[in-house]
C-alpha cells in the first residue's frame, strides 16, 4: 500500500502543474490567433498604400535597400 501512496501524491503534485500547461497552451493559442490577425491587417494596410502611392513605396524599399547595402558592405 505504501506504493500507492506514493504513486498518488505525485498525482495530486501535477494537477496544478498540468492546470497550468492547458491554460498557457490556450492563452498562447489565443496571442497566435490575433498576432495572425495583426500581421493580415498591417499586411492589407501595406499592399492598400502601396497600391495608392507606389513612388512612395518603391522610394522607401529603394532608401533601405541601400541602407542595408551599405551597412553589409557585401564587397
Amino acid at each position: 500500500m505504501s506504493t500507492s501512496s506514493q504513486a498518488a501524491s505525485p498525482r495530486v503534485k501535477e494537477a496544478p502543474v498540468e492546470q497550468f500547461k492547458r491554460h498557457m497552451e490556450e492563452s498562447c493559442e489565443e496571442q497566435q490567433e490575433d498576432f495572425g490577425m495583426l500581421v493580415e491587417r498591417v499586411g492589407s494596410a501595406v499592399c492598400e498604400y502601396g497600391r495608392r502611392r507606389p513612388g512612395v513605396v518603391a522610394a522607401a524599399i529603394l532608401g533601405l535597400g541601400f541602407f542595408v547595402g551599405w551597412k553589409v558592405k557585401p564587397w
